[in-house]
């Protein structure tokens, strides 16, 4: 290691083809229902993003299986959901955005009947996991978001 030298935060870029990923994705899944710790809004909202990346968002160490044990990672990991979306952009190196600026690809945490929700936006709207499948919210109910880069 070199006098001066400056340890840069891993990075997450989205791949050249992120967009078409992103939808076929989207398509892919549109009907799947949701399931603690199979196919909830932090699992389903990691899964665009490693469509989009390549990479999972979501630590290895964390793993959930019912609504008690994916309560006791989000208490582990951060306290709230918007607190560990914050620890884990930060790792990777991906900033806040502004809200107004939310657009397809961007994810953000939303409150849906005073319960704080993860979504990946279409553009339109922000995409969470219901019973039948993807459920939307304007995307101005978000309460925070972020943005991965191109690469």
């Amino acid at each position: 290691r070199s006098i001066g030298h400056i340890s840069k935060k891993p990075h997450m870029k989205k791949l050249p083809n992120w967009q078409a990923d992103l939808f076929e994705f989207i398509n892919a899944n549109k009907a799947k229902g949701f399931a603690w710790g199979n196919w909830d809004c932090c699992l389903a909202t990691n899964a665009a993003i490693k469509a989009m990346t390549g990479r999972d968002l979501i630590p290895k160490e964390l793993s959930w299986s019912d609504k008690k044990t994916a309560l006791k990672s989000i208490s582990t990991y951060g306290n709230t959901l918007l607190a560990c979306m914050d620890k884990a952009c930060s790792i990777q190196g991906i900033e806040e955005l502004a809200l107004p600026y939310l657009g397809v690809g961007d994810f953000a945490v939303f409150e849906q009947n005073g319960r704080e929700i993860v979504g990946i936006c279409d553009g339109t709207n922000l995409l969470g996991v219901g019973d039948n499948g993807w459920q939307t919210e304007p995307n101005d109910a978000a309460v925070k978001a972020w943005r991965i880069t191109r690469g």
